[in-house]
């Protein structure tokens, strides 16, 4: 999920959709349930059916969710104009490993 959100061709896109005012609200409303709404729903499940089974302790999986994809995106959601950030395969992997590691500790 984080190769792709910080992709040069969505971070494009991104920067598409910031800089085009006149974009319909539906259009936008749509971009968000095809992506971030769908994904969100995809980790509650998991995160409570980890909860249920008694692998982890988490008592607001839907709050959990949006903490745990935010963490994994850092400011690169903002970085969507031209700055320079290593997007290296082992630096995003690096960070992943660090976030879902303090994720499942906390």
């Amino acid at each position: 999920m984080l190769e792709f959100l910080v992709s040069p061709e969505h971070l494009q896109f991104m920067r598409v959709v910031a800089a085009s005012s006149n974009v319909p609200e539906p259009i936008l409303q749509d971009i968000f349930t095809q992506g971030a709404r769908n994904t969100l729903e995809q980790l509650e499940q998991w995160l409570t059916a980890l909860q249920q089974s008694g692998l982890l302790q988490c008592e607001n999986p839907v709050r959990s969710a949006e903490a745990l994809v935010g963490m994994l995106l850092r400011l690169d959601i903002v970085r969507t104009r031209p700055v320079s950030v290593d997007n290296s395969e082992a630096e995003i992997q690096a960070h992943a490993r660090f976030v879902v590691d303090g994720f499942v500790r906390m």
